[in-house]
């Protein structure tokens, strides 16, 4: 199959050129430009700054953690990256809690996350004693859309 519009005549091709910077040691990273010109973004399963995130939850009760952070800076290999804070949310009945979209809008940031899980255990472990046929290996029950929180402070209080 190929692509359902016409190929550019602008652009013919494309190439990684290796250039890269880290910033965090964080992952699911959804930004959306705030009326100031910063960059407001949603992550989890990792650490920016001094705030750590972990979306996986695994006993009955415990809380999912999603982060979120703000971005400022014109060239993406010198940006300022400053994490906000963290929100502890239950996952429950499913064992994973994670961003899914974020939107800054006339000055409300709206941040959403979804549900997902695991046939009775822990991402990436197979239960013992059973068959890694057939095992998916990560995440592989879809949960609902649980819905947007919002911050009219640029996530100081949700």
């Amino acid at each position: 199959a190929d692509i359902p519009f016409e190929k550019s005549a602008l652009f013919t091709s494309l190439e990684f050129t290796g250039r890269y910077v880290t910033y965090a040691s964080a992952d699911t990273w959804f930004p959306s430009w705030a009326a100031d010109g910063s960059l407001l973004s949603t992550w989890t399963d990792g650490k920016v700054g001094d705030h750590g995130a972990a979306s996986s939850c695994a006993t009955l009760g415990c809380l999912s953690t999603t982060g979120f952070a703000s971005a400022l800076g014109d060239d993406p290999f010198h940006l300022n990256i400053t994490g906000i804070g963290t929100f502890p949310a239950s996952p429950s009945p499913y064992h994973g809690r994670y961003p899914s979209a974020s939107l800054a809008f006339n000055g409300t940031w709206f941040y959403g996350t979804y549900m997902l899980d695991n046939e009775n255990h822990q991402p990436g472990r197979r239960l013992a004693g059973t068959s890694a046929a057939g095992y998916c290996g990560n995440w592989c029950i879809q949960g609902p859309f649980v819905g947007f929180r919002t911050s009219v402070d640029r996530g100081r209080s949700w």
